[in-house]
C-alpha cells in the first residue's frame, strides 16, 4: 500500500501527471428526467413502510413481556 501511495506522489509531482480518469469530461444526460423523481419517492416510500413494519414486531415482543413466569428459587439460584 505504502509503495502504491509513493508511485502515486511520484507520478503526481515529479512526472506532472493530471491523474484524471479518462471519462472525466464525458457530460451526463438524463435520459428520462420524471422517472429518477418518481424513484425517489418510492424508494422513500418504501423504506417508511419496512421502519413502521419493523417498529411493529419490537411492540409485539414488548406487549408480551408480561407474560412470562417469574423465575422459581430453585431455578434462578
Amino acid at each position: 500500500v505504502f509503495l502504491m501511495l509513493i508511485w502515486g506522489a511520484v507520478r503526481g509531482l515529479v512526472l506532472g501527471e493530471s491523474m484524471s480518469a479518462p471519462t472525466a469530461a464525458f457530460e451526463i444526460r438524463p435520459e428520462h428526467p420524471g422517472l429518477a423523481g418518481f424513484a425517489l419517492v418510492f424508494l422513500l416510500l418504501r423504506a417508511f413502510s419496512s421502519g413502521c413494519a419493523a417498529l411493529t414486531g419490537v411492540e409485539a415482543i414488548s406487549n408480551g413481556v408480561p407474560g412470562f413466569r417469574r423465575p422459581k428459587s430453585r431455578n434462578a439460584a
